[in-house]
């Protein structure tokens, strides 16, 4: 499924070198609604480069999808953002 949400960058972060073939990039979001929602949306590999050119106090529209593990070892579910597309508005 994908989703599609309008905010106010608040926070961009380096990019981070998980492992060789695993790298993201995150930034966090606040909303432009009634009642605005801090979020953060990661962005991963090829998409990470995505960040690059956006600041803090830039509005954007992020296009992204939810992905969402269970850890067998708590019992929790753990969800994130992922964003796949990026546009200044």
């Amino acid at each position: 499924m994908s989703y599609e949400v309008k905010g106010t960058i608040t926070d961009v972060f380096p990019t981070e070198q998980i492992t060789e073939r695993f790298s993201k990039s995150v930034i966090w979001l606040k909303t432009d609604e009634q009642y605005p929602q801090q979020i953060e949306i990661q962005f991963v590999n090829q998409n990470a480069d995505l960040v690059d050119n956006v600041k803090a106090g830039d509005t954007v529209e992020v296009q992204f999808g939810i992905q969402g593990k269970f850890s067998e070892k708590n019992g929790k579910v753990y969800n994130s953002l992922n964003g796949y597309g990026m546009a200044k508005v």
